[in-house]
């Protein structure tokens, strides 16, 4: 077996033989060449990536890149590229999705802490806007459906009960750890945060467990969540095809409304969210039927409000990892105006 080459991040061509064969995608022939060099989006918060040009001998048979990315983890962010490298190995196996970057290989190293992924470079898709402006609703409509594509493939698998997806249904922090967590957050903000808020997360913290917990035992809708979808984790293709999903570092199998409370009241301000909300979520379920899922309006709304109220803890966990306030204060005050506008006490 050849490995990959983990100490000196280089995709050797006795790897890429090996591992585009494994893989079936290169069923007869051979790389005879690699060209290796920084691509176009080089370092990220998480990964290095390189391009890859790659050569193959006058017999070669399959449905091979010419070019592709290589996804190459930090050390220090081994946790979750390697967590981006398993959800892409368990993609392969079921097949290509419209709506996901093809992955031809992984390979990851314990003890390196090194994890790599070998992507397509879609070269014909570009970024929706710049962060924070919205994209045109348009643009957003296109993701809606390109969530959807994805949340169908994986809609009440009994593969989302396998240990490798680390399943962490719903919100993974104990009563305990929420309180904690408040405490914390109450005493470094002080009076930034009004007594009225306060009380509205001392209350919904008490009660969150065991009305999630009727909810859990009641639903019938379960997926595959991205668990980051904001719309700036789509790469948007110049034709009418669906937008590609990237960045899959913090999967799990969830509520499917998580992705869409995430998206949508997470990151859209009040004015925006009141004008498109429910438009969003029927082309969500428009999207969903071509899969051949019924899922009622009634049941979305009701699971799309649980995950606002869920989401209320989001920008404090931020907080808590001390991400630059600029991401999670306006998190916060959006969380609490979706919170208010759905009614989302009346469910506690």
């Amino acid at each position: 077996m050849t490995t990959y080459e983990h100490v000196n991040k280089t995709a050797s061509k006795d790897w890429l033989n090996f591992a585009l064969k494994a893989n079936g995608y290169l069923h007869s022939g051979q790389v005879v060449a690699v060209d290796q060099r920084i691509s176009r989006i080089g370092t990220t918060l998480t990964s290095t990536f390189y391009q890859l040009d790659i050569t193959y001998s006058s017999d070669f048979e399959g449905n091979v890149p010419s070019s592709c990315l290589m996804k190459v983890g930090k050390p220090e962010m081994f946790s979750i590229t390697k967590a981006e490298a398993t959800f892409y190995e368990r993609a392969r196996s079921r097949g290509p999705t419209e709506g996901l970057l093809t992955s031809f290989a992984t390979a990851v190293d314990e003890p390196l802490q090194s994890a790599v992924i070998l992507l397509e470079d879609r070269l014909d898709c570009a970024a929706p806007s710049e962060w924070p402006l919205p994209p045109t609703l348009d643009n957003c409509k296109r993701a809606i459906r390109s969530l959807a594509n994805v949340h169908g493939r994986w809609w009440n698998s009994a593969e989302l009960k396998d240990p490798s997806f680390e399943e962490q249904m719903y919100h993974p922090m104990t009563a305990e750890q929420r309180t904690l967590l408040l405490s914390s957050f109450f005493t470094s903000l002080g009076d930034r945060l009004s007594p009225d808020r306060r009380a509205t997360l001392e209350n919904l913290s008490d009660r969150y467990d065991r009305v999630l917990q009727r909810h859990i035992e009641q639903t019938t809708a379960h997926t595959l969540v991205h668990g980051d979808a904001h719309f700036w984790n789509f790469l948007y293709p110049s034709d009418v095809s669906l937008p590609v999903l990237i960045d899959w570092q913090s999967f799990s199998a969830n509520s499917p409304a998580y992705d869409l409370a995430y998206m949508i009241a997470l990151h859209w301000f009040r004015e925006r969210r009141q004008r498109f909300e429910k438009l969003l979520l029927h082309a969500y379920l428009e999207e969903l039927q071509k899969c051949g899922i019924n899922y009622r309006f009634d049941d979305l709304w009701h699971d799309y409000r649980l995950q606002v109220a869920a989401l209320m803890f989001f920008p404090i966990i931020q907080w808590s990892h001390k991400v630059p306030p600029l991401v999670w204060w306006s998190h916060l005050d959006r969380a609490f105006a979706a919170f208010d506008d759905l009614a989302c006490r009346e469910l506690f």
